[in-house]
């Protein structure tokens, strides 16, 4: 574990809050229904609870890779957080996955998630590079759970010591922090 909380490499995969209107099941026309408020499967956080987290404690004053998840529906709202915490953004990586059927936000049924890639410092330290910013992993079995193919591309371009926050498992060679996992530091 990172005793001293400083890391060079962050993911966080934040438990964004859906308010009133989406479109949360069904697979055919007629067959929709909307949730009134968040109906995932863990707590979730607003926007402002999201911003005030003290990610700058944790970053290496050399510099740190930075990756936040993110949603269409919050894509807006990553770009400003990530700005706030002080990380330039660099990229912006897309997860596309196999649909699900008519689940979606309206004409469009939603099969990407996107990753937020950034850096604290202006001269990013990278081991590796990939070849592209999209990547076609299939969906996991938990909800919000993130595919190791995601895990094992941040191993190959991101600098140790890391940590996942809300992460859904533990990891062998990062630090953990989230509501399923034996947290390695207090955030």
């Amino acid at each position: 574990m990172q005793s001293e909380g400083k890391y060079k490499t962050i993911v966080i995969d934040p438990p964004w809050r859906y308010k009133g209107g989406m479109i949360v099941t069904g697979n055919a026309p007629g067959r929709t229904k909307y949730m009134r408020e968040s109906k995932t499967p863990y707590p979730t956080m607003s926007i402002d609870e999201i911003k005030s987290l003290n990610i700058n404690s944790l970053m290496d004053e050399s510099g740190c890779h930075v990756y936040l998840w993110t949603t269409n529906q919050h894509l807006e709202f990553a770009w400003e957080i990530m700005r706030g915490w002080g990380v330039t953004t660099k990229q912006l990586l897309t997860w596309a996955k196999k649909p699900k059927g008519m689940i979606g936000f309206g004409a469009y049924s939603p099969c990407t998630e996107f990753c937020l890639f950034g850096s604290s410092s202006k001269k990013a330290i990278h081991i590796s590079r990939s070849e592209r910013t999209w990547f076609e992993w299939a969906r996991t079995i938990k909800h919000s759970e993130k595919p190791q193919g995601f895990y094992d591309m941040v191993e190959n371009i991101s600098p140790e010591p890391r940590i996942d926050l809300f992460a859904r498992k533990q990891r062998i060679g990062w630090d953990v922090w989230g509501n399923e996992v034996e947290n390695a530091i207090k955030l």
